[in-house]
């Protein structure tokens, strides 16, 4: 199978990011990204070394386990299941060793090979539910 362009810019953040690639993952992002995603303050590139880092270190075997990869006109969009286990700190809470699994689409406008425009979807109350919730 020939992937575009685009899909293989998605497919590269994907790999970043599974593989704990921080370097790799932040030279696929435009300086002046513009970044939206749920329940959260909208950050800037600068501050996505530290919430990359953060979230290695609370979700170690943290992944992204792809659905698909659709090519749209600016770029690409990627559904699928962020899941790992909360073994460390998260945003100051402690580990609650609790499984995650939490279903996302990420939208990506490419323009010289780095996002430009991010968009998340995804319910963060079900993380929430599946770390602190009742079991």
């Amino acid at each position: 199978m020939i992937m575009s362009s685009y899909l293989e810019l998605a497919q590269k953040m994907v790999d970043a990011y599974n593989n704990k690639d921080v370097e790799a993952y932040l030279d696929l992002i435009a300086e002046d990204v513009d970044i939206m995603w749920p329940e959260q303050e909208t950050p800037k590139k600068s501050e996505l070394r530290e919430e990359f880092l953060e979230i290695i270190d609370a979700v170690p075997d943290r992944h992204f386990d792809v659905t698909r990869i659709l090519e749209t006109k600016k770029g690409a969009l990627v559904e699928c299941m962020l899941e790992g286990k909360n073994t460390g700190s998260l945003y100051g809470q402690p580990p609650t060793n609790r499984e995650l699994a939490v279903p996302m689409v990420h939208i990506y406008d490419f323009e010289k090979n780095q996002i430009v425009r991010w968009r998340c979807y995804a319910n963060f109350q079900i993380l929430t539910q599946q770390l602190y919730g009742e079991e």
